[in-house]
């Protein structure tokens, strides 16, 4: 007789019931579940049957997490299965290391890199004069810092994948053979000059500078250790200072220009009220015209108009008309004054020529010595007797004051007297009635047209005499 599947007893149905599930697999109650960027991973525990700690293993392992395992929150996990109603959502497991960055070396410049718009006045207005386009430096000097590149630290993902860190910049700056990078990370100049710095590119310290343009509006004024050679003018009411030599391959229009070597204009000084040349060489100009000049040395011009030059020997090729010419030992020119009644021109030679520093020190000492007798004048020990006022500290001081001041006439007076010696005015050409010529205590006044005449002080009668050229 054939059972059917109704007629199977209900014991019977039972124990295959339990054959079925018995033969079935556990349902799984913990998932790992990685971030998107790989640096996180999290359990997820639901309700179920017990597990044991090495279930949590495999799901991990099946999910790839090898690195940065919470050591805490995997006991209490391991633990926590055996509990069949424990389930959790979202538990941090692991945890990787994200990737330092580095830091980029770092350039830090102690001058103002570029052209600046001016600098504000010790009276509060604003200099466009002053544009810094020139940084001038002295030997030793810390003309900039660097701080050297940081290389970063590489991260790791849960899964033990390296995590590159971005490349640091290095210092890449080419230094020039004129400055120093010292261990501690300074750049020092090696000598004095101006700094020649190329952004991003060359730092450098040079002696030698070429300014490609004009001095003007645009540029500032220059100022520099070193020599200077400007390309273009230097224009009305701007000035080049330089302690080397100055060459200008145009002109000097109304501008200043002060070097402790020697001048070359290529054209010619155009002056006015804001014009003036001091070289401590020589001064070479093509022409010169109302402008003020001075030189230790030589003053070279083809032609000079209604000027002020003074300097030790003066050389005029073609003609000196109107102004002063003052030279310490000669002056030679093609052509002296003017057929033009109107211009006044005065030579004087064998005078010693006046020191600018030395001047300047004895004005200062002078300032000095008269504040110190208005603040003795002032204080209660000063009230006392004339006499008293007259004597004293205050006396001594403006006795060795007067003292110095003639020592300075004497020696002048000395020079002098040796310079006459020697002292010449050569004139090769024409010579115009209203010139006049200065030696010594001397001065002659030129009455009549003369030609081609060298001028000297007679030792005897310290009168001024003329010799005629033989023709």
């Amino acid at each position: 007789m054939l059972l059917t599947l109704r007629s199977v007893p209900p014991i019977l149905k039972s124990l295959a019931d339990n054959t079925h599930h018995a033969a079935s697999p556990a349902p799984i109650r913990a998932t790992v579940e990685v971030s998107a960027d790989g640096l996180s991973a999290y359990v997820n525990v639901v309700p179920g049957e017990p597990m044991a700690a090495s279930a949590l293993h495999l799901a991990l392992k099946g999910a790839s997490v090898l690195y940065g395992l919470q050591a805490a929150t995997l006991a209490t996990l391991e633990a926590a299965l055996a509990d069949p109603l424990f389930e959790v959502k979202a538990e941090l497991i692991a945890r990787g290391t994200p990737p330092s960055p580095g830091r980029d070396a770092i350039f830090t410049p102690f001058f103002h890199p570029g052209i600046q718009a001016g600098s504000i006045s010790s009276d509060g207005s604003f200099d466009y004069h002053d544009r810094d386009l020139l940084k001038p430096v002295v030997a030793g000097e810390v003309i900039a810092t660097v701080t050297p590149a940081v290389p970063g630290i590489a991260g790791r993902r849960v899964n033990n994948e390296t995590i590159p860190c971005p490349p640091v910049l290095d210092f890449a700056l080419s230094l020039g053979p004129h400055v120093k990078l010292e261990p501690d990370g300074r750049i020092c100049a090696r000598n004095d000059g101006v700094v020649l710095y190329k952004a991003g590119q060359s730092l450098d310290v040079v002696q030698h500078y070429l300014h490609e343009g004009d001095v003007d509006l645009r540029s500032g004024d220059l100022a520099m250790q070193g020599t200077l050679v400007v390309k273009g003018s230097v224009r009305q009411s701007f000035q080049v200072v330089c302690s080397g030599d100055v060459e200008i391959q145009a002109g000097i229009e109304g501008g200043s220009v002060f070097a402790g070597g020697s001048v070359r204009v290529k054209q010619g000084v155009l002056g006015s009220d804001f014009a003036r040349v001091e070289a401590g060489g020589s001064f070479v100009s093509k022409h010169a015209e109302n402008a003020r000049v001075y030189s230790l040395d030589l003053v070279k011009l083809e032609e000079a108009t209604a000027c002020e030059l003074m300097a030790r020997r003066i050389e005029v090729t073609r003609c000196l008309r109107g102004g002063t010419a003052t030279a310490e030992h000669s002056l030679v020119t093609g052509q002296l004054g003017s057929p033009h009644s109107a211009t006044d021109t005065l030579v004087i030679v064998g005078e010693p020529l006046p020191s600018p520093v030395s001047d300047a020190a004895h004005k200062l000492e002078a300032a000095k010595a008269a504040r110190s007798a208005h603040r003795r004048s002032l204080s209660p020990r000063s009230l006392g007797t004339g006499a008293r006022q007259k004597g004293g500290k205050l006396g001594r001081e403006q006795a060795v004051l007067a003292r110095v001041d003639l020592e300075r006439r004497v020696e002048r007076l000395r020079k002098r007297d040796l310079l006459l010696e020697t002292a010449f005015v050569q004139v090769q050409g024409r010579i115009y009635p209203g010139a006049r010529l200065q030696m010594g205590e001397d001065s002659l006044v030129i009455a009549e047209e003369t030609t081609a005449t060298r001028f000297t002080l007679d030792p005897e009668t310290r009168r001024i005499r003329g010799e005629r050229a033989s023709s």
